[in-house]
C-alpha cells in the first residue's frame, strides 16, 4: 500500500534557488526592480546571494543564522540527504514535471546551499542574514515591499499550532508594505489546511485580506496554491 504523506522527523533546512522561488511564489524578479524583499524563513536558500546580481535588495531571516558557515553546511547536507531519502520512498506523491528525478532534486538543493554559503561568508552577515524567528521580527512596520515565506507555515501543520500560524502571518504582514506570499498552502499530507476558514476570518478582523490562488507550479501533488495577504 502506497504512503499518502511525506514524513520528516524534523523541520528540514533545505535551500531553494531564485528560479524555484519564481516558480512556487508565482513572481518574476525582473519585475521587482527597486523592491526590498524579505525572505522568512530564509534557511540556506540562495535568493539573497542571487538577488545581489539582479538589482534588488533582499534580507533573509532565520534562527539558524547564529550558526557558522561550517555548522550550517554540515546541518544542511544532512537535511538534504534526509529529504532525498524520504522523497525517494514516496515518488508517487510528486509530478516530476518541474524536477525530473531525485538526483536533480539533490543537485538543486546542493546548488542553493553552495550559493548561500559563498554569500554567507564571512560570518556573521548582519545586514542580509538576520538571526530571528517567527512570530517576532526585528523590523519596523512596512519595512519591506514584498515578504515571501516558504516551506514552514502549513507545511508543518502537524507541529505548528493555529496560534503560531495566525501570529506569524500577522507579523509578516506588519513588516510588508504591499504583499505577503506563502507557499505551500497544504501540509505534507497534501490535505487543505483544516483551519483556513477561521484563519482568513481572523485575518480580516485585523484588517488583512487573504486569498488562496492557484499557480502553475506543482512538484508535490496538491501543492499548487499560494496564500496572498494584503491590507484591506
Amino acid at each position: 500500500m502506497y504512503a499518502s504523506s511525506l514524513d520528516f522527523d524534523r523541520i528540514a533546512t533545505c535551500g531553494r534557488t531564485l528560479e524555484e522561488y519564481e516558480q512556487f511564489f508565482s513572481i518574476r524578479f525582473e519585475n521587482l526592480s527597486g523592491f526590498k524583499i524579505l525572505d522568512c524563513p530564509g534557511g540556506t536558500s540562495s535568493l539573497v546571494a542571487e538577488a545581489k546580481t539582479r538589482g534588488f535588495e533582499t534580507v533573509a531571516v532565520d534562527p539558524i543564522y547564529t550558526s557558522t558557515p561550517d555548522e550550517l553546511q554540515e546541518r544542511a547536507l544532512a537535511d538534504i540527504e534526509h529529504v532525498v531519502e524520504r522523497v525517494s520512498a514516496v515518488p508517487h506523491l510528486f509530478t516530476w514535471q518541474f524536477c525530473p528525478n531525485v538526483e536533480e532534486l539533490r543537485r538543486r538543493r546542493e546548488l542553493a546551499l553552495s550559493e548561500f554559503l559563498s554569500d554567507y561568508r564571512p560570518f556573521p552577515q548582519t545586514d542580509r542574514y538576520i538571526a530571528a524567528s517567527l512570530p517576532n521580527l526585528p523590523f519596523g512596520d512596512q519595512e519591506f515591499d514584498l515578504v515571501l515565506s516558504g516551506h514552514l507555515l502549513f507545511n508543518y501543520d502537524d507541529r505548528l499550532d493555529y496560534d503560531f500560524h495566525l501570529q506569524s502571518i500577522v507579523e509578516l504582514s506588519r513588516v510588508s508594505r504591499k504583499e505577503v506570499r506563502l507557499f505551500p498552502v497544504r501540509g505534507r499530507a497534501r490535505k487543505p489546511y483544516a483551519a483556513m476558514g477561521d484563519l482568513l476570518t481572523d485575518l480580516r478582523s485585523r484588517g488583512l485580506c487573504g486569498e488562496v490562488r492557484r499557480i502553475e507550479y506543482e512538484f508535490m501533488i496538491g501543492w499548487n496554491e499560494i496564500l496572498v495577504i494584503t491590507r484591506q
